[in-house]
């Protein structure tokens, strides 16, 4: 499956797409490593000894090599773990930057797409933390049997009601519920936007207590702009942080979790023919986890593997 670069840096013509998969070595000078497992992801390379490496942002090395940039990507993928190197360990980075304990709540935004049901999920089942989760009501039910791994509250949200008198009064409901009685009402200790919409980062620092934290991960269309007052920064010593994706590590350890069944990604698996109904719901927020499109076996492919083309929510 090949495509047109979508911005200046990327091949010009026949660009194979994809950056997240899990195959084995068919064919190789050395035999010895034929049937060896080879996992891609977007940053396949990274110096490890600049000053962004060192700093925990390897996506900020200058010598980075990527897929499908700099190299032909690839659409394999085995099981839920292809996932585990891009998106999911942009979730594990955040939570694991956050360093929530189990006295505390968390907001996360957008817990029904690809990031936020596995930062749910982590933020719960390793952290212990309390998670209250924040989407669009129709997309609630898309996560299935897996809500109760994913939350331990839903707060509704429509598409201009975030940040509204009456989300900020569901919220602080939930707050008091999961941290129980005898506990004096505060809001949340972290925020985590995954959202890709620019709604969820209409001052979120309403959304938190004293000393809590702000993780932006979803980015808006056109990048979006976040407003709020620096007094009230820095009178609630409230900490904003950005992250992009995690490193190697960050990809290892989620297998694990996936591995050790902590996590169980929300997969949706569909089509080739309805690859365009989907990339339009994703421009309408609808889809809910992740996207893999299903296509035709590779010839020498290990029985029970398929080809997949990976998408996000």
């Amino acid at each position: 499956m090949f495509s047109l670069r979508p911005r200046d840096g990327y091949p010009q013509h026949n660009m194979i797409g994809g950056h997240e998969g899990i195959g084995g070595i068919l064919m190789a000078q050395d035999e010895s490593l034929i049937s060896d497992p080879v996992a891609a992801r977007y940053l396949a390379h990274d110096c490890r000894h600049c000053h962004a490496c060192l700093h925990d942002l390897p996506e900020r090395c200058p010598s980075q090599r990527d897929f499908p940039r700099d190299h032909p990507g690839t659409y394999q993928d085995l099981g839920d773990y292809a996932a585990a190197l891009c998106s999911f360990a942009a979730a594990s980075k955040t939570l694991r930057k956050l360093n929530s304990s189990p006295e505390d709540v968390v907001l996360i935004s957008g817990i029904a797409g690809a990031i936020g049901n596995l930062a749910g999920q982590i933020a719960r089942n390793v952290y212990k933390t309390k998670v209250i989760g924040v989407d669009l009501p129709e997309k609630q039910p898309g996560l299935g049997p897996r809500n109760s791994r994913c939350y331990d509250a839903f707060v509704p949200v429509n598409r201009d009601s975030e940040g509204s008198t009456s989300f900020i009064e569901g919220l602080s409901r939930a707050c008091s519920d999961l941290r129980g009685p005898g506990v004096s009402p505060t809001m949340a200790d972290g925020v985590i936007v995954t959202a890709g919409s620019t709604a969820p980062y209409t001052n979120p620092i309403q959304y938190l207590r004293e000393g809590g934290a702000i993780f932006c991960v979803g980015v808006p269309e056109r990048g979006g702009e976040v407003s709020f007052s620096i007094a009230e920064v820095v009178e609630k010593g409230i900490r904003v942080q950005g992250t992009l994706m995690g490193g190697w590590e960050e990809s290892y350890r989620v297998i694990q979790y996936i591995r050790s069944a902590l996590l169980s990604p929300v997969v949706t698996r569909i089509e080739l023919r309805d690859v365009l109904s989907y990339m339009q719901r994703f421009v309408s927020y609808e889809n809910t986890g992740k996207i893999v499109v299903k296509t035709l076996p590779l010839r020498n492919q290990q029985p029970g593997s398929q080809l997949f083309f990976l998408a996000f929510a």
